[in-house]
């Protein structure tokens, strides 16, 4: 099997440490997931579109404070730094879950919303940073598959944690446990640092320490940077369309999911349950899709066919959904997006940015992962909410969403040519 992966003898402790950090950080952030997801089913429906918005401006806030952290403190210490300041902030949630009383329970759905939104950005893209610095781009082509395991692997156990025990345990332990988990992946974190620095030392081969950046000096360019990279390059705009598109159905749907659980289970623990049940069939496909899947689809078929498949399964999930609005179908509908958009889209949406510039890969797409995609997730909300006001019928705003997936799937075959048009010429 390791020969199968190409992951040669000494990368093994090395791959077995980031696997391992990826694999806490999403068993916590599943964890976490479905009781955000329990706590804005109590919300009003209408003002589920401010939340979207509140998160889109705080992230437009946080990504410069990012920024400034990132030229101050060495990109060595970076990722401790942002997981400490998170955890700091999740452990003071509990204690609020925990001694706030019942008429808390709306700003707490509010707040923690918000929070999990902006944390799971900026932690996976640290954790993706850490990974460029540590590993050379050659090590990367053959290790990071292996490594992105980790996060199916630790949502799969995530969820079926918030599935059994959160009805046991309740939210306030399961937020203790998601802390707990974030920092034993820092410590996996420093334990592959100082194996990696102690390889480059000792002279190993594959260790190219020249690829690196110097890793104890601090990162002076910040994320605005990639702005400008966005808006001059068409292919990157491209980029950036796909993934609001993405954003943008999957949101339509999320909504729609929230509203019905909220009707069909008013227990708030059995609704954490659920969507930890839901979260729990995701990633099982997720598993599925990524090992015996997507891999063939791109190399058989090409990536604009791969690009393609998910605005064609978001087209036919409303149609399902225009026909039946039933809890049931809308779960349905969850899981199997969630499937093509985890196990598909993202790995397809990778190979997009291997042809651009290296400054792109990191900066214009931590713009489209954070900013753009956020954005596109309160654009949604608010239409859904501005069309129920004169649609009350849910599976009439499904039907109205077709031509945005046909605009969807031009713009996934419009993306594959150009991404084989620059791939010829380089």
């Amino acid at each position: 099997m390791i020969a199968q992966l190409a992951i040669e003898k000494q990368e093994r402790s090395w791959v077995a440490l980031a696997f391992s950090w990826f694999f806490l950080l999403m068993a916590g952030y599943q964890i976490l997931r479905p009781i955000r997801e329990s706590l804005v089913s109590d919300l009003p429906s209408e003002e589920k579109p401010t939340l979207f918005l509140v998160v889109f401006f705080v992230m437009l806030a946080a990504v410069p404070v990012f920024g400034w952290v990132s030229s101050v403190v060495p990109r060595r210490w970076l990722a401790h730094v942002v997981f400490h300041f998170f955890v700091a902030q999740l452990i003071g949630f509990t204690a609020w879950i925990f001694l706030g009383a019942e008429d808390h329970a709306v700003w707490q759905a509010r707040v923690f919303f918000v929070w999990l939104s902006v944390f799971i950005l900026f932690a996976t893209s640290v954790f993706w940073s850490v990974m460029a610095d540590l590993f050379s781009k050659s090590q990367g082509k053959r290790l990071f598959g292996p490594i992105a395991a980790g996060a199916t692997l630790g949502g799969i156990v995530g969820s079926s944690v918030a599935k059994w025990l959160s009805a046991s345990l309740g939210l306030g332990w399961l937020l203790g446990i998601a802390a707990i988990l974030l920092e034993l992946g820092l410590i996996a974190a420093s334990m592959l640092r100082r194996l990696r620095n102690q390889s480059a030392n000792d002279g190993e081969a594959n260790v190219q320490v020249a690829d690196q950046p110097e890793l104890d000096k601090p990162e002076k360019s910040g994320i605005w940077a990639g702005v400008s990279d966005v808006f001059n390059s068409p292919y990157l705009r491209s980029i950036a369309f796909y993934i609001a598109l993405v954003s943008f159905c999957g949101t339509m749907v999320y909504m729609q999911l929230t509203d019905s659980a909220k009707l069909a289970i008013p227990n708030r623990d059995e609704r954490t349950a659920f969507f930890g049940s839901l979260n729990l069939y995701t990633q099982l496909g997720t598993l599925f899709v990524q090992f015996l899947l997507i891999g063939p689809i791109m190399k058989r078929v090409g990536l604009g066919v791969a690009l393609s498949i998910m605005p064609i399964v978001f087209a036919g999930s409303f149609v399902l959904l225009g026909f039946s609005s039933s809890l049931f179908a809308i779960g349905l509908v969850d899981v199997v997006t969630r499937i093509g958009t985890y196990g598909v889209t993202v790995p397809a949406r990778e190979v997009l940015f291997t042809v651009v510039e290296p400054d792109e890969k990191y900066k214009a797409k931590n713009v489209i992962d954070t900013v753009v995609l956020r954005g596109s997730d309160a654009t949604s909300s608010s239409l859904y909410a501005l069309i129920g006001k004169y649609i009350s019928a849910a599976s009439l705003v499904s039907w109205l969403m077709l031509p945005v997936t046909a605009i969807w799937l031009a713009v996934a075959i419009g993306l594959g040519r150009g991404q084989k048009k620059l791939v010829e010429t380089k």
